[in-house]
């Protein structure tokens, strides 16, 4: 406990899963502001689940997208990123605070996208679906107040991708 709390001070992201077999120091745990518990006698399945669960968690906080412009290297978490708008071999890239270009094609994109994250909703668009404030019909209106257009072809996996996103983080 004393050396989570040590940690706790230095990292607040730092992901604590606490493991004994004494049951009264459950609740001391959380002290910490633990992410999971797990009593003894330890199974196989409940690692797994654990484990399994601690994962996606850190995958879903530490993304980050890496990109090249004018031989300046650039890393922006995609939490920020509100959308990315493709005009030939460039993309702009939207976020909460400022937009970049970068030199790069759609799969180059798609590589390091979630795309339980992500969703393409046009030739020209890959949004973030955290960031959608509103499908209004053809259009899908961001955080930012954008309103882009949603192709016709990619409607329907736009709305379903959104109501999954939207199940998973509740």
């Amino acid at each position: 406990m004393q050396l989570a709390k040590e940690i706790r001070k230095i990292d607040a992201k730092a992901l604590f899963v606490f493991l004994t077999g004494y049951t009264q120091y459950v609740m001391d745990v959380f002290e910490v502001i633990t992410f999971d518990y797990i009593s003894k006698p330890i199974t196989v399945e409940k690692l797994e689940s654990v484990l399994l669960k601690a994962m996606q968690y850190l995958h879903m906080i530490k993304r980050d997208f890496v990109f090249q412009f004018r031989k300046n290297q650039f890393r922006i978490s995609c939490d920020d990123i509100v959308y990315f708008e493709k005009k030939g071999r460039q993309a702009v890239i939207h976020t909460i605070s400022e937009n970049f270009k970068a030199n790069m094609t759609t799969e180059e994109i798609w590589k390091q996208l979630d795309d339980k994250v992500f969703a393409h909703i046009h030739v020209s668009y890959i949004i973030n679906l955290g960031h959608i404030r509103a499908i209004d019909g053809d259009e899908v209106v961001m955080d930012n107040e954008e309103r882009l257009l949603i192709a016709r072809s990619h409607k329907q996996n736009l709305k379903e991708k959104h109501m999954e996103f939207v199940r998973r983080m509740v």
